[in-house]
Order: C-alpha cells, then sequence, then structure tokens
C-alpha cells in the first residue's frame, strides 16, 4: 500500500475517473444494481466520486496498491474503501 501525495489536481481528477469508471461499467446483477441504481449517467458518477476522491485525497488518506496504481484504498475511520 502506496500512500499518494504530491499529486496534481488533474493527476487527482484522472484517479477519480478511473474509480468512476469502475463503478459505473461494473456488471451488477439484476437484484442488486448498486450505486447505478441512484447515479444513472458516466458524468454524475464523475461528480460524486471525484468529490469523494478530492476530499480523501486533501485528508491524506488515498492509496494505492502499487507504484502501477493497479487500484485505489479510501481510508476511514471505521474501515477501507477499495476500488
Amino acid at each position: 500500500m502506496i500512500k499518494l501525495t504530491g499529486l496534481s489536481k488533474e493527476e487527482v481528477c484522472e484517479i477519480s475517473k478511473q474509480i468512476a469508471d469502475a463503478f459505473y461499467d461494473y456488471k451488477y446483477n439484476d437484484e442488486d444494481q448498486g450505486i447505478i441504481k441512484y447515479i444513472k449517467s458516466r458524468d454524475d458518477m464523475f461528480v460524486y466520486m471525484n468529490a469523494i476522491t478530492q476530499a480523501v485525497y486533501n485528508s491524506g488518506l488515498l492509496y494505492t496498491t502499487s507504484e502501477n496504481r493497479e487500484g485505489f484504498l479510501m481510508l476511514s475511520g471505521v474501515g477501507v474503501f477499495a476500488v
């Protein structure tokens, strides 16, 4: 786990886009449509995930799984949100 620091606003936005795309493109089953049932467009998903990602990064709680940034971890007071 590598803490992300020193990123530009553009880099954080790109991470937000990758996270939003992962949630938007995920193949949910019919019974549980996940967050897609509340956020209907890719642009709206980006706005939602960008707000979360910016807040987590600004709080010093955004991590990646490796130097290649295959995944991201957002720490919170009660657990970890992994993408």
